[in-house]
C-alpha cells in the first residue's frame, strides 16, 4: 500500500467510527492538499484555509503568551472544524456535524494528527536548513508593520463597509 493510500486509510476510518465526523483532510503547513476523506467538499480550498487559520492561530497564541497551538475550532451553525498541528509538515482538519462532543473528539483527533504527522515527517523530510513550519514573526516586526500604516493605506473594516459612499 502506498504512503497517501495509508494516510486516507486513517482519515476513512475517523469517519466511520465517527458518526459525527463528516470528513476530514490532512494538509501541508503551506496549504497544499496532502489526502482527504471529506465528501462533496472541496478538499483543496479546506487544505488551504486550515493552514492560513493554523498560522493565524499559531501567531496569536504566541503573541497573547499561551504557548504552542494545540488546535483551532471554528463554531459554526452546522458544525465545526476542528484544526491540529500533524509532526513538522503537517496539518488535520476535521469537519464534523452539529451534535458533536469536542470533549471526545479532541483526544482522538489528536492523536491521529501524531500519527499522520510522524507518517508524512518520514516520507517527506523537511528540506535542509529548515524546521518544516514557518517561524512565527517576531512580535517587534508585527508591531513595526502595524505602525507604518496610515488611514489612506490601512485596511478597511466592517464599518467604513457600511457607510455609504460620501459619509466619514
Amino acid at each position: 500500500m502506498d504512503a497517501e493510500a495509508a494516510l486516507r486509510r486513517e482519515l476513512h476510518q475517523l469517519r466511520r467510527r465517527r458518526s459525527d465526523v463528516a470528513g476530514s483532510v490532512l494538509a501541508g503547513v503551506d496549504g497544499l492538499h496532502i489526502t482527504s476523506d471529506l465528501p462533496g467538499i472541496n478538499p483543496e480550498h479546506v487544505a488551504a484555509m486550515a493552514a492560513a487559520g493554523a498560522g493565524l492561530g499559531g501567531r496569536f497564541a504566541d503573541t497573547v503568551g499561551q504557548g504552542q497551538l494545540r488546535e483551532i475550532v471554528v463554531h459554526g451553525t452546522e458544525g465545526y472544524v476542528a484544526c491540529y498541528p500533524a509532526g513538522r509538515q503537517a496539518l488535520l482538519a476535521v469537519v464534523t456535524r452539529p451534535a458533536v462532543n469536542l470533549t471526545r473528539l479532541h483526544p482522538e483527533a489528536r492523536a491521529l494528527a501524531h500519527r499522520l504527522g510522524d507518517l508524512v515527517d518520514s516520507l517527506w523530510p523537511p528540506a535542509p536548513g529548515t524546521t518544516g513550519t514557518p517561524a512565527p514573526r517576531p512580535a517587534t516586526e508585527l508591531r513595526t508593520s502595524r505602525a507604518t500604516r496610515t488611514p489612506a493605506t490601512g485596511p478597511r473594516t466592517v464599518l467604513d463597509r457600511r457607510r455609504p459612499p460620501g459619509h466619514p
